[in-house]
């Protein structure tokens, strides 16, 4: 009976031992996929940026580029108001009417 007993128990012990092995081994398959996909995301992730960053570049020289112009373009607008104003005020200063020259009584009163 003894011996019937101890070989249960070891049949017991082994399928016990079978089970968390196979566990293990299940378990550590699906750590292994879950790391596959996570460098996979990181991949993924790592393209996105590198991308992002690419395009942000691109898009901030071209900003840079459009800004420059849009100052040249002001500066040009600016020295061309001024040369309108100067051109303006010499016109408004030589139409200007003189003083017309006073005669009689006034003149005298000016004086």
């Amino acid at each position: 009976m003894k011996i019937i007993a101890v070989l249960t128990a070891a049949c017991f012990a082994y399928l016990l031992f079978s089970c968390i092995i196979t566990a293990v081994k299940i378990g550590n398959i699906d750590g292994i996929a879950k790391a596959k996909h996570a460098a996979k995301l990181k991949e993924a992730r790592d393209a996105f940026v590198k991308d992002l960053s690419r395009e942000h570049r691109a898009f901030t020289e071209e900003y840079g580029r459009k800004a420059k112009e849009l100052e040249r373009e002001k500066d040009l607008f600016r020295e061309i108001r001024s040369e309108l104003e100067a051109e303006a005020a010499a016109k408004k200063k030589k139409n200007k009417p003189s003083a017309p020259a006073l005669k009689g009584p006034a003149a005298a009163a000016v004086k």
